[in-house]
């Protein structure tokens, strides 16, 4: 029990960290974009060049968007820890089918392929959460491997006397190895912004996610080799880790 409650403190002083981080670097970012094309557009408007005044009114906007974004995923990532988890018996299969009808349907002109759905068990886990954490990876998936004709998901789960360990891989771009530990951090990137779109919140938001659940989760990749997320889960979680975030 000791053990448990240090490892929680230690994650929650790392996600505090976090979002010192976050605040004081990672959103200055957007706003000094921002105020660098305002005054680049002020001088357009002066010199009457429109057109470059209306390119600069849409970088404004842009940054201002991924601003907004930003402080969305903080909001959210803070507000776990103030609701804590409510854990039922959930059928991860079915959970993920809905989440890969979800995540699909934002992306229309893609062709994908999903196996090993129905190897995945009936778990202890907060359900809303863990929408959370699957729709994550598979729009994560979709957007990592949009240069492939047909995107491949191959879902697996292996058991032990201890849990599970269910695990995602995808035929997209891949990331560097090295890069393993950054993006599960706040506003972690494994690609730059203008090959990937995104945040940097979701898989930050995932492994706490998983971490309140008393599990752990990981990933596996290699540039253009298509990444693997890994989810253990114990067989039985500890009772104290449901009492929040």
């Amino acid at each position: 029990m000791v053990g448990e409650r240090t490892h929680h403190l230690e994650e929650a002083n790392r996600s505090l960290e976090a979002f010192s981080h976050a605040l004081s670097h990672d959103l200055k970012k957007p706003v000094r974009h921002m105020a660098s094309y305002a005054e680049i557009l002020e001088e357009s408007l002066v010199a009457g060049d429109m057109a470059s005044a209306k390119s600069y009114c849409r970088k404004i906007v842009s940054a201002g968007k991924l601003l907004q974004s930003q402080i969305d995923g903080l909001l959210r990532f803070s507000r776990l820890g103030r609701l804590g988890i409510s854990p039922s018996r959930v059928a991860m299969a079915d959970l993920v089918n809905e989440c890969l009808v979800e995540v699909a349907a934002s992306f229309q002109d893609r062709r994908f392929q999903a196996v090993g759905v129905e190897t995945l068990p009936e778990v202890l886990v907060d359900p809303v959460l863990f929408r959370e954490v699957w729709t994550n990876l598979i729009d994560n998936a979709f957007k990592y491997s949009r240069p492939q004709e047909v995107m491949q998901l191959a879902f697996a789960c292996t058991s032990t006397d201890s849990g599970w360990t269910l695990s995602l891989n995808d035929n997209g771009c891949g990331f560097d190895p090295v890069m393993q530990s950054h993006i599960f951090q706040m506003f972690g990137r494994a690609n730059p912004d203008d090959v990937v779109s995104g945040d940097g919140i979701g898989l930050a938001l995932c492994q706490r996610i998983v971490l309140a659940h008393g599990g752990r989760m990981w990933a596996e990749s290699a540039p253009g080799e298509g990444s693997t997320f890994f989810l253990f889960l114990p067989l039985v979680a500890p009772g104290s880790i449901f009492g929040g975030l």
